[in-house]
Order: C-alpha cells, then sequence, then structure tokens
C-alpha cells in the first residue's frame, strides 16, 4: 500500500526583517503510486506581512519577508495520492 511523504520543513530560525533567510525542508517517499513524482510546496501559514519564496517547489528554498514579526511556514509533499 502508498504510505504518506514523510517531509520535515527544518528547525525553527529567527531572523531579522526585511531580509532573507534559507530554508532546507526534506521530503521522503515511499514510491508508490507508479510511477513517483514527489511535488513539494512551500506555503505561510501565518504572519502579519507577506512573503515571497524563491523557489516555492523545492526542498531548498529563500523566504523573503518584509515585515518584522512570526511566521509560521509550511512545507507539503505529495506522492500524487497522498500528501503530509
Amino acid at each position: 500500500p502508498n504510505a504518506a511523504p514523510v517531509v520535515s520543513a527544518g528547525p525553527d530560525r529567527s531572523i531579522t526583517a526585511p531580509g532573507a533567510a534559507v530554508l532546507i525542508g526534506d521530503a521522503r517517499d515511499d514510491g508508490q503510486p507508479e510511477p513517483p513524482a514527489l511535488t513539494l510546496a512551500w506555503t505561510v501559514t501565518s504572519g502579519p506581512g507577506a512573503v515571497r519564496f524563491s523557489a516555492p517547489g523545492a526542498a531548498r528554498t529563500e523566504m523573503h519577508a518584509t515585515v518584522a514579526g512570526t511566521y509560521v511556514l509550511r512545507l507539503t509533499a505529495s506522492d500524487g495520492a497522498r500528501q503530509a
């Protein structure tokens, strides 16, 4: 059976805005369903301002925030059938 991908967005980080932070996530999949097609997406769950990702579909990206504050980011992985 197909298991959902295993995802890590990396450790909590602190940066000074306006500024950028390099985010390095990780996603692993069991190779099901055939053919394997793991896709990633960085999104903002909450925060006081707009955020731009340099590569929102990659495990490694830069996050650019223009407003100081606390942001909660999410890295989602999908294998085409299940996501985590």
